[in-house]
């Protein structure tokens, strides 16, 4: 397998990395040994968006601890008329909230720690614990001092304006806001993630049935540290030992083609689009491709050039893919000096899926759809040795068995240009169980946003009616309607909702434009669904700030304009 990448040591001797570090360099490997600093963690966790849904939690927790004291201050400043001193008041309100906040870091924890219990089977759950402790204890600490903060400022009010139960200076409302608009940008890029995760991942698994049928397939790695000399030695070497393996029936071809750019351009300068699989004989022996009448394809004549038509093509468009096949068989037979081959046309079976093998990396198509499929063979000398090496250094030459692969390259001399052998199944897995994992951290970090935005739109409401009470009040018993009491809340968190789905929409345009083919899946969530899911969010949190504002506008109206 192929050793490159980043290794990780923890707890460990520095004399072991350098142990390991000249053993590499044995094989001819560049090696580094750098340090990992907590920095080095930090910047890596907050560039994705669940390190920054943790700085929104962070900023929603601090708040709510800010604007708790903001909005005690006639609590406060009764306390001090009755001559209780500042750090007495403190005292009681931390000791009114201690057992509350500890119970719900507490919970918290539980719960976050018993999720990950769930799904990995509690692998390293100490490590967790600790992380998530240490978490909850940086928050609390801010909200300490957030806390502290609300406390001065409501203290420095005077008594007057705060025994009114007027909140100083509209602080509340503005740090609310410096909480829902930062959140509002992290759930709509939370979504963008979340969305293009499910599609990597719903395609990885459309194609786990197909994987299956790979086997024990290998693709080779070409070492890149060789001089332009010994790079073109070892590439024609390479290219014969693959012919040998096709004629021996262990070498697979799979290349993906746009026909934009796999056969020069007609007389009048036009090009054909659409996808293209160039394979082999070993291809169909491994693969069932079947033609119009049911019957399977299972090889190619060693002198002939096989193409596959995809049944809905209809006779136009057919012709044009025919024609950009004969143009590039003409051309590679002019560039090697070979006879044209014969081309046999064959109309392949309806809703037939040509199975790509691929690199298994995301994003990578590995079904085609309505794809034109060329089979030849080497004896055909369509292609030369550097051709097949150079799709070998693509991923899309296949051995039928690592084994064979490691064994028969070693025969051949190319131990120094063939470093590595992969089997294409397991990536394919192992890239499938990444997606998994990726797309859990995605959903959760969404559940995590659309509750701060939750919270945060009760809290706006309540800090909003508490702002305004007296206000209210005389709009109230003068009959005002609702949307003209409130109008400027409304407005704002109209904006906050309609906003972001402009800006979704106008993502989704601008990715169905940029799609490399026609009929192509759209990466964004079920292909462009994405708006409605951020158009849901919004209407949700629009509603529950607006029911918030009616319900504690009522408890207004109730008491006669007291806040109390």
């Amino acid at each position: 397998m192929d050793p490159r990448g980043m290794y990780y040591l923890f707890d460990g001797d520095s004399a072991v990395a350098s142990i390991m570090s000249n053993r590499l360099r044995e094989q001819g490997y560049e090696v580094s040994i750098k340090t990992n600093y907590v920095g080095s963690f930090a910047q890596w966790f907050f560039s994705k968006p669940f390190g920054v849904g943790l700085i929104i939690a962070l900023m929603l927790c601090v708040m709510l601890s800010g604007c708790f004291a903001l909005m005690n201050a006639k609590g406060y400043a009764i306390e001090r008329l009755h001559g209780k001193s500042a750090l007495g008041i403190v005292f009681r309100d931390i000791k009114a909230n201690a057992v509350p906040c500890a119970a719900g870091m507490a919970v918290a924890c539980a719960v976050l720690c018993g999720a990950v219990y769930i799904y990995n089977h509690g692998a390293q759950w100490n490590l967790w614990l600790m992380v998530t402790a240490l978490i909850l204890l940086l928050i609390m600490a801010c909200m300490m001092v957030a806390y502290l903060v609300g406390f001065a400022i409501a203290s420095a009010s005077p008594l007057l304006w705060s025994i009114k139960g007027r909140l100083p200076q509209r602080l509340p409302s503005v740090a609310v806001y410096c909480v829902r608009i930062p959140a509002v940008v992290v759930t709509i890029w939370a979504i963008s993630f979340a969305g293009t995760a499910l599609a990597e991942a719903r395609d990885q698994w459309r194609t786990q049935q197909a994987w299956r049928t790979a086997g024990d397939s290998a693709a080779i790695y070409l070492n890149p540290n060789l001089s332009a000399e010994e790079q073109d030695q070892y590439s024609e070497r390479t290219g014969a030992w693959l012919r040998q393996a096709e004629a021996d029936g262990h070498m697979i071809l799979a290349h993906e083609y746009d026909l934009r750019f796999f056969a020069p351009p007609a007389d009048d300068g036009s090009t054909v689009s659409g996808r293209l699989l160039l394979a082999n004989g070993n291809y169909l022996s491994h693969q069932d491709v079947r033609d119009a009448d049911g019957s399977r394809l299972t090889s190619v004549p060693d002198d002939a050039v096989l193409v596959v038509v995809p049944s809905t093509l209809d006779d136009a468009h057919q012709q044009e893919r025919l024609d950009a096949v004969h143009r590039w068989v003409k051309s590679q037979c002019e560039m090697y000096g070979r006879n044209v081959p014969q081309i046999n046309i064959v109309r392949g079976a309806s809703s037939q899926q040509l199975f790509g093998y691929g690199s298994a990396l995301p994003n990578t198509p590995t079904l085609f759809d309505d794809a034109l499929l060329v089979v030849i063979n080497a004896s055909s000398g369509l292609l030369s040795d550097d051709d097949y090496t150079a799709y070998a250094s693509q991923g899309d030459v296949l051995l039928s068995d690592t084994n064979y692969a490691i064994a028969s390259s070693r025969q051949a001399g190319l131990g120094d240009f063939i470093f590595a052998v992969g089997n294409v199944a397991q990536n394919a897995a192992d890239d499938y169980a990444q997606l998994k994992a990726d797309l859990i951290v995605h959903l959760f970090n969404i559940i995590t946003c659309a509750a701060i935005l939750a919270v945060s739109s009760i809290a706006i409401a309540q800090i909003r009616v508490r702002e305004r009470a007296q206000t209210i009040f005389a709009r109230y018993i003068h009959g005002w309607s609702f949307p003209r009491t409130h109008m400027s809340l409304i407005v704002m968190e109209t904006l906050l909702a309609i906003l972001p789905l402009l800006w979704s929409l106008w993502q989704v345009a601008s990715m169905m434009r940029s799609q490399a083919a026609p009929g192509q899946d759209n990466p964004l969530l079920l292909g462009g669904w994405q708006p409605v899911l951020v158009m849901l969010l919004a209407v949700i949190n629009l509603t529950i700030c607006l029911l918030g504002v009616a319900h504690y506008t009522a408890g207004i109206v109730r008491n006669h304009a007291r806040e109390e």
